[in-house]
């Protein structure tokens, strides 16, 4: 070493080798799986989206911060709720749904009146083009997509099924699935999902009202 400062010689060659302590960023290769986008930071801060296939990232300023799947997935949602004739309905949601890698057009505000201030989330709102993408808001708004769906899709049934009778609910199996459809499409848009498809897939009223109204076919039945 040197004497009067912490450069490092190597005397076999007299050229000089930067100190240990510098770190120089290099090219490095990354690979993201396909059905699959990844989110690419650097020195901690978003930088941009990289699809499926081979890229390159300036490591360690840049890192591939984390993956999402832009497959179809399903969440099946298991609730209950009491039809207008207080019998006891559970019911089985299915949810389909998948990341927008795209720039999300969002729908208008509310309209608010004079005086009122804007809804929380559009005054929260940061104008940068990549708050728009919807792999930017998938991946920094949510920690857990089903955790937010799951109180979306309650909340819905429990609002549709008690303004019906137990009759009526069987035959708005339909209408039930719109409703959460056109609920969360409209709320998913704002953290980077799309909702493919909403299914009623089952709907069974309480065990005891089940076998209730198995009795009373039979004895229909036996006349």
């Amino acid at each position: 070493q040197g004497k009067g400062g912490s450069m490092q010689y190597n005397y076999s060659t007299s050229e000089r080798v930067p100190p240990a302590s510098c770190c120089f960023p290099c090219c490095c290769v990354q690979m993201v799986k396909q059905g699959t986008v990844g989110v690419v930071e650097t020195m901690g801060g978003y930088s941009h989206i990289i699809n499926p296939g081979c890229s390159w990232v300036w490591y360690p300023c840049q890192t591939v911060a984390g993956t999402l799947s832009t497959r179809v997935q399903q969440l099946d949602v298991h609730t209950d709720s009491k039809t207008k004739d207080n019998v006891t309905m559970e019911l089985k949601i299915a949810v389909q749904y998948r990341v927008i890698n795209e720039l999300v057009r969002d729908d208008p505000p509310p309209a608010t009146k004079a005086g009122e201030p804007a809804p929380d989330m559009f005054e929260r709102e940061n104008p940068d083009e990549c708050t728009k993408h919807g792999v930017w808001r998938a991946y920094y708004r949510l920690t857990d997509i089903q955790r937010q769906l799951t109180p979306y899709v309650e909340d819905v049934v429990r609002s549709t099924v008690p303004r019906k009778t137990l009759d009526e609910a069987y035959e708005a199996k339909e209408e039930v699935a719109v409703a959460v459809k056109t609920a969360l499409s409209h709320e998913m848009k704002r953290y980077g999902y799309e909702i493919v498809n909403a299914l009623v897939t089952d709907l069974q009223p309480d065990a005891r009202v089940l076998q209730a109204m198995n009795q009373i076919e039979s004895q229909r039945r036996m006349r």
